[in-house]
């Protein structure tokens, strides 16, 4: 199914549908679908809050719970961060699903070498330094990325990786700042 033209359902709480949006998840014998959800909130300072959207039910995961899964979240959320901005799977090369899938398997491959190769990188310790450092995983996949298309010195790379560092510090909080984003295809000039 797609929609000619563009849709608001409930404008102001849900999300547009543009004009050729593939919407096909849904059968087409049914006008219309009952879903059930839960909202659950939990406080994560003490005048801030978060509240989750989650399909799981309240018996088998009370609130605690859904917080205590929220919070191990977080490393998966960081890596598709790395994935979409650091490897570039905001925008794709293609509009055929077949090429997109292709190129997103080809972007985890990627992720895959460039933090095997960066997460391996010994670090010297230093008492002079304020923080503990870690390897700044944006630079560290442009450098492996060139490594990988141009070839090199092993030591060489480990000791450039080295040399991109970011300080860890782990008490420093910033505001959530969630906006829902869209892939952007790719724009193809015409002649």
């Amino acid at each position: 199914m797609t929609f000619k033209k563009a849709t608001w359902v409930n404008a102001g709480k849900y999300t547009i549908l543009v004009p050729g949006t593939s919407f096909d998840f849904l059968s087409l014998d049914k006008d219309t679908y009952e879903i059930s959800f839960r909202a659950v909130r939990f406080k994560v300072k003490c005048d801030t809050y978060v509240t989750v959207v989650t399909n799981l039910s309240r018996e088998e995961f009370p609130a605690d719970d859904t917080q205590r899964l929220y919070r191990l979240r977080w490393g998966e959320e960081t890596s598709f961060r790395d994935l979409n901005y650091n490897l570039g799977t905001v925008n794709f090369h293609s509009k055929d699903k077949n090429y997109i899938k292709q190129e997103l398997y080809a972007k985890l491959t990627a992720y895959n070498y460039c933090a095997f190769i960066a997460y391996r990188v010994r670090l010297k310790k230093s008492e002079r330094r304020k923080h503990h450092y870690k390897i700044n995983f944006a630079t560290a996949v442009n450098i492996c990325m060139a490594y990988f298309r141009k070839g090199g010195d092993d030591n060489e790379l480990m000791m450039l990786l080295a040399r991109q560092l970011t300080p860890i510090r782990p008490n420093r909080r910033y505001p959530l700042n969630i906006r829902a984003k869209r892939s952007k295809g790719f724009s193809y000039r015409t002649a």
